[in-house]
């Protein structure tokens, strides 16, 4: 029997807002199968390259989308600037937003663009970038696509970066067809991403009225879709499931790491590399000394905490290699970097990349169906849409 199977992936909703604020969705999980997932370290890319390997970072390999890699960054030419510039350029943010915007029209690494965000030019040649950004781009979605269409079942991605609107719009008409054409024999699995809420979260806040009145619309999409659907949550009906990566965390206060580690007598460049991102920071450091300098110096900062080797391997993070760092350095929930590295002029109102344990890390897995196995973690994501295909 031909089905139509619909995956609505809701990045960034967190799990507490389904039962105060979205009455047609909570609906749907109280009557369906309902669990709250565990999660990995890191952010969309991390968690997403999760999801549809199935895999963790350790194993996948794809952690952070940049990585230390002087030999094929993408920005080398830089080695041949005279210092006195590139020192010169670093003092002020207007020449590094010039650049980070420029950037974006150039085609490097295979027809990809690499954003040079908002990384000083003194070490920008130090990195390379991974081109993959949304998860239709990803190496990992293509090897499921391939997996379920020899199983005769094909999959859809609706999201950006070419739907970035009328998404919703898009899907229906879409479903619409599918139900049109009853003459096809093979499955089709709809993979519909919506990153709105959190383009919403980071900008005015997870709290804010433009995130909560995207709640609202968003409940009422749902409804639609679920009546479209025809999904009756006591009976079989058609297959539908809802997930999300992460919530956000309201970001009250920051830290400018880079100015007190020059305050403990550390230079960027000289003394240790680093990359420094909303809530995560990662130090290369050549020389043994060093390190234990910057180790102390960052002890003594008491805001975060460096990733010892113990949680390295409970977060699945412990890596063979030195491409994303010696020294990981994360923030808790509320705080962020600024300046960072990932190019805004201010702080965002909203962040995640947290540890696991803390609620705004949580992911959350809903459908209509009643599941013998219940993912527990991100990375049952991609069993469950592979195992549709059986």
């Amino acid at each position: 029997m031909r089905e139509i199977i619909v995956f609505l992936f809701l990045d960034a909703l967190p799990y507490e807002r389904i039962f105060t604020r979205m009455p047609s969705l909570s609906n749907f999980c109280t009557k369906g199968t309902f669990r709250v997932l565990s999660n990995v370290l890191g952010y969309s890319f991390a968690i997403h390259s999760t999801m549809l390997s199935g895999t963790y970072p350790d194993e996948n390999n794809l952690w952070l989308p940049y990585y230390f890699s002087p030999e094929t960054s993408p920005f080398k030419f830089l080695d041949h600037v005279p210092n006195l510039l590139t020192n010169f350029l670093d003092k002020g943010w207007l020449p590094r937003y010039g650049i980070r915007e420029l950037s974006r029209l150039i085609q490097v690494d295979g027809g990809k663009k690499t954003i040079a965000r908002n990384i000083p030019f003194s070490i920008l040649s130090y990195f390379d970038f991974y081109p993959n950004w949304y998860m239709n781009e990803s190496p990992f979605f293509q090897e499921l696509r391939r997996h379920l269409s020899k199983r005769d079942t094909k999959l859809l991605y609706l999201g950006p970066p070419k739907q970035k609107s009328n998404l919703y719009r898009t899907f229906l008409n879409c479903l619409k067809e599918e139900f049109r054409d009853k003459e096809k024999n093979s499955n089709t699995i709809f993979l519909l991403y919506d990153d709105k809420l959190d383009d919403y979260s980071h900008t005015y806040g997870p709290d804010s009225e433009e995130a909560s009145a995207y709640l609202v619309y968003l409940d009422r999409t749902l409804d639609e879709i679920f009546k479209i659907l025809k999904i009756k949550l006591d009976e079989d009906g058609s297959r539908v499931i809802v997930f999300s990566d992460h919530g956000h965390a309201t970001i009250r206060q920051t830290v400018d790491i880079l100015n007190y580690l020059s305050k403990q007598g550390l230079r960027l460049g000289k003394d240790f590399l680093c990359f420094i991102d909303a809530t995560l920071a990662l130090f290369w450091v050549e020389d043994g000394k060093m390190l234990e300098k910057l180790m102390a110096s960052l002890n003594r900062l008491k805001v975060g905490k460096i990733i010892n080797e113990d949680l390295r391997r409970k977060y699945r993070i412990d890596f063979h290699h030195r491409l994303y760092g010696d020294i990981f350095y994360v923030l808790p929930p509320g705080y962020m970097f600024f300046p960072n590295f990932w190019g805004r002029i201010r702080p965002m109102k909203g962040a995640h990349g947290y540890e696991p344990e803390f609620p705004c890390q949580k992911a959350f897995f809903a459908t209509n169906l009643k599941y013998s196995t219940i993912p527990g973690h991100v990375k049952d994501i991609r069993s469950v849409i592979a195992g549709l295909s059986m």
